[in-house]
């Protein structure tokens, strides 16, 4: 009885996430990180704060293939370190069998950041990738959480890559 219920909600769900990701259709949407961590080196406390929000919108240009634009805000301090930047830049995510997703982005941002003695400007190029799964909530709504792999390169800044979790909200129309 409950490898029925299961095959019978897999295929449920299977049927619900092709049908929202057929040409034509649009993906709205916001994914967010958030990182804290609190370390204490040699009786001082030092303390790390990031969190990004991504906002985007896509079109299915074909089915099961969404391209579009995403628009990003992060903002961070360590000890006596803060700033905050923007991004924009375009992305595509991939369907698979309407049961998970993978995709890419390429974003510019822009930023400050500044401590006690002095400001500066940056920018830099950003390339993500990133798998995950829709969980549909009702027909067009689902969170989707993701692995992702990012790569921050800059002339003027600090260069990094990442491996993380980011969770998702989006909206099918």
């Amino acid at each position: 009885m409950k490898r029925l219920l299961l095959l019978t909600f897999l295929a449920g769900s299977f049927g619900l996430a092709n049908a929202q990701t057929e040409e034509g259709g649009w993906l709205v949407g916001a994914t967010s990180n958030l990182n804290f961590t609190s370390t204490k080196a040699d009786g001082a406390d030092n303390s790390s704060n990031h969190f990004g929000l991504n906002a985007g919108a896509g079109y299915f240009v074909i089915d099961n293939l969404a391209a579009g634009l995403n628009l990003g805000f992060n903002s961070f301090s360590e000890g006596d370190v803060s700033g905050n930047s923007f991004l924009i830049g375009p992305f595509a995510r991939y369907y698979v069998n309407g049961v998970f997703f993978v995709g890419a982005s390429f974003s510019s941002e822009s930023g400050s950041s500044e401590n006690e003695f002095t400001e500066f400007d940056y920018s830099r190029t950003i390339f993500g990738l990133e798998a995950g799964y829709p969980v549909w909530i009702v027909d067009n709504v689902a969170v989707e959480p993701a692995l992702v792999y990012t790569s921050r390169k800059s002339d003027d800044f600090v260069n990094s890559n990442s491996f993380g979790l980011n969770v998702g909200f989006r909206l099918y129309f």
